[in-house]
């Protein structure tokens, strides 16, 4: 399976905030875990494509999400690669 793998780099910006596995089950989308499963694991609940019809929510390790995305300041003024556009 791993040998069909191919790279791909992040370019989206998403909404996010701190929030453990456990709190991320319990208030956002209950998962099926099966297994060892640390509920306290530290991590971020992720939204993508907020307040469109595209929406959806995942949880992401904390480390994971720290070295894949940059905090931007609520006043940055963004582009939009896939788009070409400046919001």
């Amino acid at each position: 399976m791993s040998g069909n793998l191919k790279r791909y780099q992040s370019i989206k910006q998403v909404h996010a905030q701190p929030m453990t596995l456990g709190d991320f089950v319990a208030n956002v989308k209950p998962l099926n875990l099966e297994g060892k499963i640390d509920l306290t694991a530290e991590g971020y609940h992720v939204v993508y494509s907020k307040d469109t019809p595209d929406e959806y929510h995942s949880w992401s390790p904390k480390k994971v999400f720290e070295e894949g995305y940059l905090e931007l300041p609520e006043n940055a003024v963004t582009t939009s690669p896939q788009k070409g556009k400046v919001s």
